[in-house]
């Protein structure tokens, strides 16, 4: 009998040190919340969040308030008859413990919900919890938890035998049928459904496209290690533009202008292509000899489709009597799944005589889907009649576009320059028709002249891209090299 009552007594002990945590816990998080948030700013900063942890703390209060006169102070003397039954049913009975409890799991499901869309779907509020629907949502928290307890209003009783409150249910089964549905929505249903959130929540922050944005945790060294800018250079680095099917880059050679032999080194574009993005790219000048090199700026403001907004990326100019120079951007991977262009082209030698460079004519670029027009030209130095061989387009047809460009090589000096023929072995597809342009060249004493290649209109789709050019007019200065290319 002594240690009925000693394990009643520790028992007791034990609900009230964790009704006490409870209960001053839950009121210390309703205290901050609202001193945080009163002033004259009270409407304007309250969130939904503050009333979900607000009414989760209700609720646990109430959980808490509930288990004192039900498990700490038992020996309460409970009337007989019908008032004892309210009693058991509105205080004693512990009924308020499973309506606090139920509410409590309901608040921590909303508070997972809103915390998952504002996470995964920061940009689209529809989905979350607004001001407006806050009253109706918290509204319906209490009562379905009311509902769900419904039975116990019901059926808890005073039983004079035991002196305790207890359910009398008129079914075997009906007690373990509630037990069940108590199993569900208390446990394993709110158990999965938060589990689920969290774990979108976590991959959203954590594992999902890392290296996308700069602002990221992994980025933040690599972002730190980063060297500063060498003087005289404006580089605009683009690490990752990416979207579900485009991983869009840039690429250009660097040329050498002076005294010695200039280059344009091979460009490649191994795969160049889109289903949503048209991309023109843009080009320059360079005017070499004594004087100051110059790179003109390629400007390419936006090329967008769908989800993707392309910063393109240049290098830098050194000027001066110093050997200009132009950083190479290696574009890795210009995919898409129905085109992949390869473009190429050559280099120029030029020697010491008065360089010329013959008009580049680009008689159309239009479209229907998107008419293409590539046009290019040379130039030839020397004493001797320079040629131009011919370019053909073999044939303009293919099912998914696939451009294979060649280009040559033209030599300067006593020799007789040459023009490696260019082969476009397949241009077309169902949308795009590319056309092709070349011009010709004139040799002679007079002075020579590039004519303005015009990009009037390349269109697709969504895109419209404006292509940047140049022109360049030589004299009986330096040499003059002009490498111009364009694809969209």
């Amino acid at each position: 009998m002594t240690s009925d009552i000693l394990a009643d007594a520790a028992l007791a002990a034990l609900f009230a040190v964790l009704v006490a945590v409870d209960i001053i816990g839950n009121a210390f998080v309703c205290f901050v919340i609202l001193k945080h948030r009163v002033g004259v700013t009270l409407i304007h900063t309250r969130t939904a969040m503050d009333y979900l942890l607000a009414n989760l703390a209700a609720s646990d209060i109430l959980l808490g308030v509930f288990v004192i006169p039900r498990y700490i102070i038992p020996g309460s003397v409970n009337p007989m008859g019908f008032k004892g039954d309210l009693l058991c049913k509105f205080v004693t009975g512990g009924v308020f413990i499973w309506v606090g409890g139920a509410a409590s799991v309901f608040s921590l499901i909303l508070i997972a919900a809103e915390r998952y869309s504002s996470v995964v779907y920061p940009h689209k509020p529809n989905l979350r919890i607004s001001k407006a629907r806050l009253p109706d949502v918290l509204l319906s928290c209490w009562i379905f938890a009311f509902i769900l307890n419904s039975p116990l209003f019901i059926f808890m009783v005073y039983d004079e035998k035991s002196e305790f409150c207890v359910e009398e249910w008129p079914s075997y089964v009906l007690p373990r049928a509630y037990g069940i549905l108590w199993l569900l929505y208390g446990g394993l249903v709110p158990i999965a459904a938060m589990a689920c959130l969290y774990a979108q929540i976590i991959r959203s922050l954590w594992f999902k496209h890392p290296s996308l944005t700069i602002n990221t945790r992994s980025n933040v060294p690599k972002v730190l290690a980063t060297p500063k800018p060498v003087p005289k250079m404006r580089r605009t680095n683009v690490d990752e533009l990416a979207s579900s099917d485009i991983t869009v880059g840039l690429a250009w050679g660097r040329q050498v202008s002076g005294t010695q032999e200039p280059k344009i080194r091979q460009t490649n574009v191994d795969e160049l292509a889109s289903g949503d993005v048209t991309v023109g790219l843009a080009w320059g000048r360079q005017v070499s000899g004594t004087q100051e090199p110059k790179i003109r700026q390629t400007n390419v403001d936006e090329l967008a489709s769908g989800d993707v907004t392309v910063g393109l990326a240049w290098g830098r100019q050194v000027s001066g009597t110093q050997e200009p120079k132009i950083r190479r951007t290696n574009v890795d991977e210009l995919a898409s799944d129905d085109v992949k262009v390869g473009l190429a082209w050559g280099r120029q030698v030029s020697g010491t005589q008065e360089p010329k460079i013959r008009r580049t004519n680009v008689d159309e670029l239009a479209s229907g889907d998107v008419k293409v027009g590539l046009a290019w030209g040379r130039q030839v130095s020397g004493t001797q009649e320079p040629k131009i061989r011919r370019t053909n387009v073999d044939e303009l047809a293919s099912g998914d576009v696939k451009v294979g460009l060649a280009w040559g090589r033209q030599v300067s000096g006593t020799q007789e320059p040459k023009i490696r023929r260019t082969n476009v072995d397949e241009l077309a597809s169902d949308d795009v028709k590319v056309g092709l342009a070349w011009g010709r060249q004139v040799s002679g004493t007079q002075e020579p002249k590039i004519r303005r290649t015009n990009v009037d209109e390349l269109a697709s789709g969504d895109v419209k891209v404006g292509l940047a050019w140049g022109r360049q007019v030589s004299g009986t200065q330096g040499n003059v090299s002009v490498d111009c290319f364009g694809r969209a």
